[in-house]
């Protein structure tokens, strides 16, 4: 379990082979943390920012990283560049986690936006990983805030609960705990290597795996309003 910080992201591309969102069953986009996790306005411009990209795979399969050009659909964008040798990988149950690390830099143009009555800004990148032939172009921004209107840090942390023994096609609880101390609103995402889950956006709710073995049960969490970020996994195994 790694406390982390997302920023806005959107994928483009493949997702579970399953018509289940939470099912994934091939390359799937889990969150990308962000250092620093939001910059203010004055401190933007030439900022280096560095990204670390996860992702879920099946077990035993390899990913590559490249750039994604998106400046010409998003003119307030920056280039990032992937590091190949930062790659790493996490088996739990029968997927892994992959992390990729790309560093960019924010442009001069950061110090020109015009908030237009909001506090915060997102400046987009675009990043492209693949697993043989499946391939997700993840877009995302880093948050510039108005100056002095930077956000606290949020502190999310999230746990899995451990689970019951678990029996295929059978119904059982699930539970994250979440640390919150801001009392941020949040949003709750699981995901699992099989079967339905009955509410993916609830910390406490049920899974019905559709086959027997090891499998991955994963969770996130981000802030709504920071853009904090939070993932825990756990292998589980059912009869």
């Amino acid at each position: 379990m790694k406390a982390l910080f997302l920023v806005v992201l959107t994928f483009l591309g493949c997702s579970g082979e399953s018509d289940r969102v939470e099912a994934i069953s091939k390359l799937r986009a889990l969150g990308v943390s962000a250092t620093p996790s939001f910059v203010s306005q004055e401190a933007s411009p030439g900022a280096a920012v560095s990204l670390e990209f996860l992702v879920a795979v099946p077990k035993d399969h390899v990913i590559t990283a490249e750039e994604y050009d998106i400046s010409k659909e998003e003119p307030f964008s920056f280039k990032i560049t992937p590091d190949p040798s930062t790659i790493t990988y996490q088996d739990v149950g029968d997927l892994r986690i992959a992390k990729v690390t790309a560093s960019g830099v924010l442009p001069p143009t950061a110090a020109a936006i015009d908030f237009r009555g909001v506090s915060s800004f997102g400046i987009k990148y675009g990043l492209t990983i693949k697993d043989g032939s499946e391939s997700e172009n993840i877009v995302g921004a880093v948050l510039i805030f108005k100056d002095g209107a930077s956000p606290a840090p949020s502190g999310l942390n999230v746990s899995i609960s451990d689970p019951i023994d678990f029996s295929n096609n059978t119904e059982g609880n699930i539970a994250a705990n979440l640390q919150n101390p801001t009392s941020e609103k949040f949003k709750v995402s699981w995901f699992v290597s099989s079967g339905e889950i009955k509410n993916r956006r609830a910390l406490i709710t049920k899974w019905t795996p559709n086959r027997s073995g090891e499998q991955a049960l994963i969770v996130t969490a981000r802030g709504l309003d920071t853009g904090a970020f939070t993932i825990s996994s756990k292998t589980v195994t059912v009869k």
